[in-house]
């Protein structure tokens, strides 16, 4: 089967980039063909209450994944193992949580990525997911996967390094707050400028 030959990483790692939080997994397809016009698209289940008591046990709420730093492009070529990111902001259903309260919390993430095959055209859905214990707050991806090799003039690709991370110096406040505290800092320097 070709969706066999996708692979996504063990964990998904939450982590700070220029300045914003960032949820990222990494995903890589193992065939030398690669497939076309792959896509990926998120979502959170959890349970939700609304204003009027309604208990919705597994609500799903959309949560946008892209393969570029910023989280944006969801449609993007898999050359080699590629991070896609979901930019932590005030729409994200991880705005709240900080690194202490993510593990106590009851939800599971839910990335599907689907491409076309370039022999058949036939389109390939493939689906994971991570809950809690899976996330890990304050590392980041080893980007080893890829390098160049001079004498051969090409690039090389390794799978072996697709759940390599490092720990990194992501605040283990919630975005939220950080956001609050970098406004803050803001704040005070222009006032006693």
């Amino acid at each position: 089967m070709r969706a066999e030959t996708i692979l996504f990483s063990k964990n998904a790692l939450i982590t700070l980039r220029n300045g914003s939080f960032y949820l990222v997994c990494r995903i890589a397809d193992l065939r030398q063909t690669q497939l076309l016009e792959s896509h990926v698209s998120g979502h959170m289940v959890k349970k939700e209450i609304t204003d009027e008591g309604e208990e919705i046990p597994y609500h799903l709420q959309r949560m946008e994944f892209g393969a570029e730093i910023d989280g944006t492009e969801d449609f993007f070529q898999m050359f080699w193992p590629t991070v896609l990111s979901h930019k932590i902001d005030a729409d994200s259903p991880l705005w709240e949580m900080s690194a202490r309260e993510i593990g106590s919390k009851q939800f599971e993430v839910v990335l599907t990525m689907e491409g076309t095959t370039p022999e058949t055209g036939n389109t390939v859905q493939v689906r994971t997911s991570y809950v809690p214990s899976e996330i890990l707050w304050g590392y980041r991806f080893e980007h080893k996967c890829v390098s160049y090799d001079k004498a051969l003039a090409k690039y090389g690709v390794s799978y072996t390094s697709i759940n390599s991370f490092v720990p990194d110096r992501t605040p283990r406040c919630s975005p939220k707050d950080w956001e609050a505290k970098k406004l803050l800092t803001n704040y005070e320097s222009s006032d006693s400028g």
